[in-house]
């Protein structure tokens, strides 16, 4: 039975406390029914082929350029046929319902984030399509998307159903508020030197991004109104010792002005912001993710002198720089 793509339109419709948001929010779920009663039990080019029709034809711009990295890799189509044979392997072999349940559970999670933000963003004004669809390999991540000048938010059902199989879990309501979060941070701030990924490949600055996602692990719990870290962190629940704060901040005042993402060096980033760094130069016990959290401590520390977020959220990277750099020296001398 052919079925229909699930829209649920312009959220911007969910009016909120008088604060209308122009979210449109595409789910995906029908369309993979289709894809996938199309294509199960075929050979690979069918699959594709399938897959083409009923996946990425609904917003090709999206998937080219947010999924397969189009614009910035010369072998994004080799990388996305390794990626689609391993996930309709994926496919043949999971509880297809359970499966199927997941854009639900999303769904209903993104209405719920939404009335969070109303009650305590209410200034936010978001113009945002979020989309729920399938091929998303990571936790998710918000990009706007020069070639036709749309902001998406995309989350990754397959990365949580992937979770999901190996006993782990991907929580989904901090995720998607850590996402929206810099969407509604780069509102704020009004794109002022990160207007577009080729800007923060050829100019930015690791403290950039310690700025940047310290932001959203600090809004993950403002707007979540839960500071707990497994909640905040996406559930690196324990992993985290303030006594060893001193020692981050001593080694990443050192990495300050390195690029923000280095490819000719990925790991000077990565050992920074990586959630699975092997070897990582900071040290074996090197908690995932540990440049989200010092970028937190961070912008503690800067709320706790007095400084609101209407004022600190407006910063640039420059305007930031300074404060920054004033929190990793005073974290740097604690004990």
């Amino acid at each position: 039975m052919k079925r229909f793509l699930s829209i649920i339109g312009l959220i911007g419709l969910f009016a909120f406390s008088n604060n209308l948001y122009a979210v449109k929010v595409i789910n995906f779920k029908h369309n993979f029914e289709n894809f996938w009663d199309e294509a199960k039990g075929k050979d690979f080019i069918e699959q594709e082929k399938s897959w083409n029709k009923n996946i990425e034809s609904i917003d090709p711009v999206f998937y080219d350029f947010f999924v397969w990295g189009k614009e910035h890799s010369s072998t994004w189509k080799e990388n996305r046929k390794i990626t689609l044979k391993e996930l309709f392997s994926m496919y043949s072999e999971i509880d297809m319902d359970q499966y199927l349940k997941t854009y639900d559970e999303y769904e209903k999670t993104i209405t719920g984030v939404l009335k969070k933000y109303d009650n305590r963003a209410p200034d936010y004004k978001a113009n945002i399509t979020i989309m729920i669809a399938p091929g998303i390999t990571w936790g998710g991540s918000y990009a706007k998307i020069s070639k036709n000048n749309k902001e998406y938010l995309g989350l990754g059902i397959d990365k949580y159903f992937e979770f999901f199989l190996q006993g782990k879990s991907l929580p989904i309501e901090p995720l998607t508020i850590h996402e929206m979060f810099h969407h509604y941070h780069f509102t704020i701030r009004g794109h002022k030197i990160s207007k577009s990924f080729d800007n923060y490949l050829k100019n930015g600055k690791l403290f950039w991004q310690l700025w940047d996602e310290g932001m959203a692990v600090w809004g993950t719990g403002y707007i979540g109104e839960n500071e707990n870290f497994d909640y905040i962190l996406l559930g690196n629940k324990g992993l985290y010792d303030p006594t060893q704060n001193n020692y981050y901040a001593k080694l990443f005042l050192k990495d300050l002005n390195n690029p923000a993402i280095d490819l000719k060096k990925p790991i000077n980033y990565k050992k920074w912001f990586g959630s699975n760094v092997k070897n990582n130069p900071l040290g074996e016990k090197t908690p995932p993710m540990i440049g989200y959290y010092l970028g937190w401590v961070v912008i503690k520390g800067i709320e706790a002198q007095g400084i609101k977020r209407e004022e600190f959220m407006n910063w640039d990277y420059e305007e930031a720089k300074p404060h920054i750099i004033e929190q990793l020296k005073i974290i740097s001398q604690n004990k």
